[in-house]
């Protein structure tokens, strides 16, 4: 009797481990810790850090760019704190934060819902080759995205509305211990709290669900709000 409960205590283990990796939001990246360099270039310029813990479950993006709309110039000195349960977007200059519900999280849900031909769908979509890395295509109002398959990384974000045209591309990538002082909250940091963005997550299943095509519908975008925030990085 004992070994027969063992039997099937073991079998809804190994069930539980093969739904987890199904869902590609919910898969880690094949390795433990790195570090990823990018360029940014374009009508926006400098470069990007990512530093991964955990095989993904902890990440910390480090932005420093600039750019110049209508005859202005701004700089950005952002950070993005990524965990399983929580996203922080952290202006350096400012010391303003924005706390929020993990994107991913919301993703691993929904992709849960949906039927087996949609997930199908989604995990059967070719992609390209970053990094040795293989990703798939996400297109939303004008910003193309590409991220590996396993994990979810970010590798590839390319945006062009309106004469505006900025691409961020991983560049390098260094599998080694990071510290882990990067991963600590900054200090007197003005955090205000948001929901769940259950509407971006929303548009990501959707524009995953759909068809590849060459023109992007790009009908009712809000173009200056893409313009004024340039290229954000999803959460996972």
């Amino acid at each position: 009797m004992l070994f027969h409960f063992k039997k099937i205590f073991f079998l809804i283990m190994i069930s539980s481990l093969l739904h987890a990796e199904d869902n590609p939001f919910k898969s880690l990246l094949p390795f433990k810790e790195a570090t990823i360099h990018y360029s940014i270039t374009g009508s926006k310029k400098g470069t990007q850090t990512t530093y991964i813990k955990d095989f993904g479950k902890k990440r910390v993006i480090y932005k420093n760019s600039s750019s110049r709309i209508m005859h202005a110039k701004t700089a950005n000195d952002n950070l993005i704190m990524i965990d399983e349960e929580w996203t922080y977007h952290i202006n350096l200059n400012t010391k303003e934060a924005i706390k929020e519900p993990s994107l991913n999280k919301l993703l691993i849900e929904k992709f849960n819902k949906l039927t087996k031909k949609e997930q199908d769908l989604i995990r059967g979509k070719k992609g390209k080759m970053i990094l040795n890395l293989d990703c798939q295509k996400e297109s939303i109002a004008g910003v193309t995205n590409y991220f590996s398959k396993k994990g979810h990384l970010l590798l590839s974000s390319e945006t062009g509305i309106m004469g505006y045209k900025s691409k961020t591309l991983a560049s390098s990538i260094d599998i080694d211990d990071v510290n882990s002082s990067l991963f600590v909250l900054p200090q007197n940091l003005q955090i205000r709290e948001k929901k769940a963005n259950l509407q971006k997550a929303t548009e990501i299943i959707n524009a995953l669900l759909k068809e590849d095509k060459s023109n992007a519908n790009t009908a009712n975008v809000d173009y200056q709000g893409i313009i004024q925030e340039g290229i954000k990085a999803l959460n996972f």
